[in-house]
Order: C-alpha cells, then sequence, then structure tokens
C-alpha cells in the first residue's frame, strides 16, 4: 500500500514527531530504506534526532535509536498492508461496520459511512451517542443526517466542489452551524454517479491530508460495492421510498422528507414520470443498469428506480427544466435502442402511484411492438384508457393536466367554455360563434389564447378526442374534483 509522510506521521503521534510536512502531497511512498532511493522514505541519524524523510518534507523523532526508530516505521507499512487485506475482504462481505471501526487505529476521530441520501450504513462504535456532538446522537438514534444538516450541505455543495477543483487532495474543512466539530467529507462515485459519502469529525485532533488520502482511498475501493448495493436493494429490491410511492405502499414520513430534502423537492411539487426499456426485452440487467447509469448522468436532478426489466424517471416539473431533460433522454434513447414511454404531470408526491398506473397500461393500449418510434407520449392512449378504467380517481388524474388545472383554479373559464364547443362543433369557427352568442374575431382570440395557454395540440385526431373527453369528465366528475 502507497502512503504519504502524513499517514505515517499519523501512526507515530504517541512519540511526538516534529512534523515539516506540505499539505497537498500524494500517497506514493512504497515503503522505508536506511538508505536513499526511488519512492521509498529515507530513514537516517540527524543529530540526537532520527530524521524520516521523503523529497523535501520530513519529521523528526526524538529520544530513539536508529534501529529502533526505522523498525517502526517499517511497521507502519506493514500494519497498513495488513488492513488494506482485510479491508478489502470484508468489503466483499459488504461488512462495512467492521471497515469503519477498522479505521479508527489511523483517524482517531469518529467516522460515519453515509449512502447517496445521507442515510448511515457505518459508524464508529468506538463513540457513543452523548460522545460527539448533537447530530452525531441524531445519526445514532435515527439512522439519518438531520433535515437542517442536508439542508446546509446542499447549500454549501458548490462551493466545495470549487475548491476540490481547485486543490483535489486538499482538506476541505465544514463548519456548519448545526454540527459541534469540523467535517471533513469525502464523497463516493461510481461511473461519475454519487453513491455515498465519508465524513469524518474533528474531535480528538484536525485532520490533515493524511487522513484525507485514507479516506480517499477507501472511497475508490468501495464504490462498486457499494453502486451494487444500491442495485441490489435499493432499485430491484423494492426497498426505496419511490418505489413505495409508485406502487401505492405505506411510505415512512421521516424517510420521505429526508429523500425529499436530498432532491430539493417539495411534498407538493408537481411530478411526472418517464418510463424507459429497451426494445428488447429480455436484455441482460447490467445493460438497464448502464442505461440508468446514462441516464442519472444526463440528468443528475432525477430520480430513476428499475422495476424489472424498465426505468422509471420521477422528474420535478416545478423545480425543473424538464423539457430541456426530456431532451437528453430522447438523445440516450435513440442512441441505445430503447423506448420512452411520457406519462401525465400531477401535484403531489402521493399521485405518484396513478401516474404510474398510467405509464404501466400503455404498453396494452399502445400498438408499437412494430414501430421504429421510440417516444410515445401518454396523450395517443388516453380515451381508451379512461374508458377501460373502472377506478373513479384514476379516470380523474388521466384528465389533461393543463386543462384540469385551469379549471379547478377557475381561470379562462370563458376560453375553455369557447375551446369545449369548438371541439363538440368538429372545429368549425361560424357554428360555434353563433352557439355562443360571440363575434368570430372574438371567437378566433379566445381560441388562440386558450390553445396556446394549455400548450394543445387540435392537428391529432387522438388528441382532439381526449381534450374533449377531458372537458365533459370536468363537467360530470366537479363533485368529485373539489373533493381531491
Amino acid at each position: 500500500m502507497r502512503l504519504n509522510m502524513w499517514m505515517i506521521a499519523n501512526c507515530l503521534e504517541v512519540l511526538e514527531p516534529e512534523l515539516y510536512l506540505k499539505d497537498y502531497e500524494p500517497a506514493v511512498i512504497k515503503g522505508v530504506r536506511l538508505y536513499s532511493a526511488d519512492g521509498y522514505a529515507y530513514v537516517c541519524q540527524k543529530d540526537s534526532k532520527v530524521m524520516c524523510s521523503f523529497g523535501e518534507e520530513y519529521f523528526l523523532l526524538s529520544g530513539l535509536s536508529l534501529e529502533v526508530a526505522f523498525g517502526l516505521i517499517q511497521d507502519v507499512f506493514d500494519v497498513f498492508d495488513a488492513w488494506e487485506n482485510k479491508v478489502k475482504r470484508w468489503m466483499q462481505h459488504m461488512e462495512y461496520q467492521k471497515i469503519v471501526d477498522s479505521c479508527h487505529a489511523f483517524l482517531r476521530n469518529p467516522l460515519v459511512l453515509l449512502d447517496a441520501n445521507y442515510k448511515v450504513m457505518a459508524l464508529s462504535r468506538q463513540y457513543g451517542p452523548d460522545d460527539v456532538d448533537g447530530e452525531w446522537k441524531y445519526l445514532k438514534e435515527n439512522g439519518f443526517s438531520s433535515i437542517k444538516v442536508v439542508k446546509e450541505l446542499r447549500a454549501r455543495s458548490a462551493d466545495s466542489n470549487l475548491q476540490r477543483i481547485r486543490h483535489p487532495d486538499a482538506v476541505l474543512r465544514l463548519k456548519l452551524d448545526a454540527f459541534g466539530y469540523v467535517n471533513v467529507s469525502q464523497n463516493i462515485y461510481c461511473e461519475n454517479i454519487l453513491c455515498g459519502r465519508f465524513v469524518v469529525m474533528e474531535r480528538s485532533r484536525a485532520v490533515n491530508c493524511g487522513d484525507v488520502f485514507l479516506i480517499k482511498m477507501l472511497a475508490e475501493w468501495l464504490a462498486p460495492y457499494i453502486n451494487k448495493l444500491n442495485f441490489n436493494s435499493r432499485y430491484t429490491g423494492g426497498s426505496s421510498v419511490f418505489y413505495r410511492l409508485l406502487t401505492g405502499r405505506e411510505t415512512d414520513h421521516k424517510t420521505l422528507e429526508m429523500e425529499l430534502c436530498y432532491y430539493g423537492w417539495e411534498a407538493d411539487d408537481e411530478y411526472k414520470l418517464l418510463m424507459l426499456f429497451y426494445r428488447d426485452r429480455k436484455a441482460d440487467g447490467m445493460l438497464l443498469r448502464l442505461l440508468r447509469s446514462a441516464l442519472l448522468q444526463a440528468a443528475p436532478s432525477c430520480a430513476a428506480e428499475i422495476f424489472d426489466n424498465r426505468i422509471i424517471v420521477i422528474m420535478n416539473e416545478s423545480r425543473q427544466d424538464t423539457g430541456h431533460l426530456i431532451s437528453k433522454i430522447k438523445d440516450i434513447v435513440i442512441h441505445n435502442d430503447a423506448c420512452c414511454y411520457a406519462g401525465l404531470e400531477a401535484l403531489g408526491i402521493f399521485s405518484l402511484e396513478k401516474l404510474y398506473h398510467q405509464l404501466d397500461q400503455m404498453d396494452v393500449l399502445l400498438e408499437n411492438g412494430k414501430s421504429r418510434q421510440c417516444f410515445f407520449e401518454f396523450e395517443e392512449c388516453a380515451v381508451p384508457y379512461i374508458l377501460r378504467e373502472a377506478d373513479l380517481e384514476r379516470k380523474i388524474y388521466a384528465i389533461h393536466p393543463a386543462i384540469r388545472r385551469c379549471w379547478q383554479k377557475g381561470e379562462d373559464r370563458e376560453g375553455l367554455e369557447a375551446m369545449h364547443v369548438y371541439l363538440l362543433n368538429n372545429q368549425s369557427i361560424a357554428e360555434t360563434a353563433k352557439q355562443l352568442y360571440l363575434h368570430r374575431n372574438t371567437l378566433v382570440y379566445r381560441l388562440k389564447k386558450t390553445e396556446a395557454k394549455l400548450e394543445l395540440d387540435l392537428q391529432d385526431p387522438r388528441k382532439r378526442m381526449y381534450y374533449s373527453m377531458s372537458f365533459e369528465m370536468l363537467r360530470a366528475f366537479e363533485k368529485e374534483l373539489s373533493a381531491l
């Protein structure tokens, strides 16, 4: 295992070495020698002290003979090599608690391993709930970072990322109002996707670049294992909050709150779903995970869940430019011989189950087996969906969202009525103007204004039928709509 001078000095801190070390030196030292050699630390006598040097860096040890000092420094490399072998065995069995506990011998500070959503995977058992600070106690008792800390971390992430770009190996200390101690964080990435993070709390001593290199190496080793764990439990085992919401299952309020906080979403925002799948429905699961990785790289602000042989993408219409995101996703779909279903949008995180049901039924309602089309909208099959669906609430959620929203808010009722009558009259301006007692120019103005506001496509006969049915349903279920 390659070390840097800080990592060696940290293991010998009980001997109180005099340090003359730099902040950003890499871990490249292969071992220790009593003579100068490339890639090795050099140990020699310097007056009454023993000096260990590498390049321009060195530290001094007092009260030891050269032979004893050399043996102790050599032991440091042996200890790290043995530790590395243990860690890599533990990783194969996903024994993350053992890994975190073993780090205490080197870090001498509390360490926590979190997944991408700030859920605790392991934390140092050497410290009790009251031994560190309020956030540590919260982590111990609840298994998640607190909402306050997540919000502060998100607010400062841009500055931290900029510092990391300027100084990749620098020690980034973050003092948050909610923490009693300074925190040093190391993100864990797999295929450029964040899958977890280490956080060291400066309780016993200041974190230095030896500690940073240690957790940085750990992050690199752990990344593929944590990513695999995410796929096994979170995305195919059905344990995530979004999976439960999409399938209409009961969700834990605290877990949902944390998940929404991580994405910067609110429960009453407007949401939209996409469903992606390969044309070859029997495609290997690894291909599906690769497609998901590509999606998250193109649209990291979205959530993505793997359900059997399909990927469900959750988008927040209130806080994202979904038009831009969909354009990027379309490009991915085209280049991967895949298809995409785009559902309607609806207010509230608990509407996801209704939106997912719409997408799930598109396979039955669309005859896309022979088509080379790769992008399908729910509007194309909305009418047969409404006719087949027996559940009243699902019927109501299938009403055209823009028409329904405008109706419920009481906006532009004159324009909505004009559009409804216009569609009933087979788009006859003369007949519509006659029935509504309007001048032709007034009617045309209202129709154009309403068409633009609701973003209607009156050229497609299937969509015109969908709009007409939406208007009829609004009248028929006005009482039920007010109750939702």
